[in-house]
């Protein structure tokens, strides 16, 4: 019997890696559009998972803790790194509630 030799990442082994702003965006809307495949209600579900640390249950929560995980380091590291920006955008006001 041959054997053969590679290369494997152990499961606790932390990498370094550089991530462009172009390659963060890719991300960001790869989570947009795992959060179009699925009705709001059910992705909104997924999320709150999510932020209670609760496992996933199938291969699409799976992915969807994969990449919000992911954009989350990129995000904390630029913001420690200062590689930040601000930016404004104009949202409608909120129409006034009335007590009728």
């Amino acid at each position: 019997m041959a054997k053969i030799k590679y290369d494997v990442i152990p499961p606790d082994a932390l990498i370094d890696i550089q991530i462009s702003g172009a390659f963060y965006r890719r991300m960001v809307d790869l989570l947009t559009m795992l959060g179009e495949s699925v009705p709001l209600a059910d992705f909104k579900v997924v999320l709150d998972k999510l932020s209670k640390n609760n496992l996933a249950e199938d291969m699409f929560e799976h992915n969807v803790h994969t990449i919000v995980s992911l954009i989350y380091e990129v995000e904390k590291k630029a913001t420690e790194q200062k590689k930040t920006k601000e930016e404004e955008l104009e949202v409608p006001d909120e129409p006034a509630v009335s007590d009728n």
